[in-house]
């Protein structure tokens, strides 16, 4: 079933349309805890000149975020964290759009993959796939990929192969993602309308690690006083600010297990 509407979506995308890609991301929060498995949906938004790649629940929040702003309610940043990328097929660089701070940012980034295409082959879901490897960001990577789908693309920012990515997981398998469903009648994604800073990967890194090491900063350096906080909320509840704040959750950027281990 999933081959023919990948056969169709590719008829779809070569005749100038568009096509979304639906990932299913596995992955543990903690690298040593088995029990912190989690599942995420992702879409792969496809035009004919390039893509958006972003998280399904992330998108959903948005609304729930602007009407906590109109209320003049502290929000943890982790809850709303919005973060989607961006690939343009006649370009090399791939964008990523994120939220730090109450700033938005694009980052810029040019990491060409080296990609080993190896003479494994395998079948998933019906569709004739071929195995490749790489190195990213400190994790070495086995993706499956179809020449069946000539489109040079696949989640997250993976790309680069002679067709789309099917699926990929790291060797340790602590995250694995993997196509689920395609559709060719969804509203296209669209670039929110905050205006986004364009800074280096290296400047925005740097501001990342700084906010890890003192979360509370941005706090103070915009004149407010965290002890005059009195409401939080966190996965859509309000919690008790001060014992949010002492408990040291404020670290809400750090993660246990990035995708990411080695940043540019």
């Amino acid at each position: 079933m999933l081959r023919f509407a990948l056969l169709f979506c590719a008829f779809i995308a070569l005749s100038g349309q568009n096509t979304r890609f639906v990932y299913k991301h596995s992955y543990l929060k903690d690298s040593l805890k088995p029990e912190t498995k989690t599942e995420d949906v992702a879409f792969l938004d496809v035009s004919p000149k390039g893509s958006f790649y972003y998280k399904y629940e992330e998108y959903k929040r948005d609304s729930v975020l602007q009407k906590f702003r109109k209320n003049n309610m502290f929000i943890s940043p982790k809850t709303y964290y919005k973060t989607f990328i961006e690939k343009q097929y006649a370009s090399p660089e791939t964008d990523m759009y994120t939220e730090l701070l109450d700033t938005y940012y694009k980052i810029k980034e040019e990491r060409p993959l080296k990609w080993e295409v190896l003479q494994e082959k395998s079948v998933y879901e019906g569709y004739n796939v071929q195995k490749a490897s790489t190195i990213f960001a400190g994790r070495k990577w086995t993706a499956w990929f179809t020449n069946e789908i000539p489109i040079s693309d696949g989640p997250y920012k993976f790309r680069g192969l002679p067709g789309l990515i099917l699926k990929i997981s790291d060797e340790k398998q602590q995250h694995k993602m993997e196509l689920v469903k395609t559709s060719d009648v969804f509203i296209m994604f669209e670039k929110p309308e905050p205006r986004y800073i364009e800074i280096p990967a290296k400047k925005y890194n740097k501001l990342y690690r700084d906010n890890v090491k003192d979360p509370l900063a941005w706090l103070r350096e915009r004149g407010t006083d965290p002890d005059r906080i009195n409401k939080v909320v966190v996965n859509g509840q309000e919690v008790n600010a001060k014992e949010f704040f002492k408990s040291g959750k404020m670290s809400f950027q750090k993660e246990e297990n990035p995708i990411e281990l080695v940043k540019e």
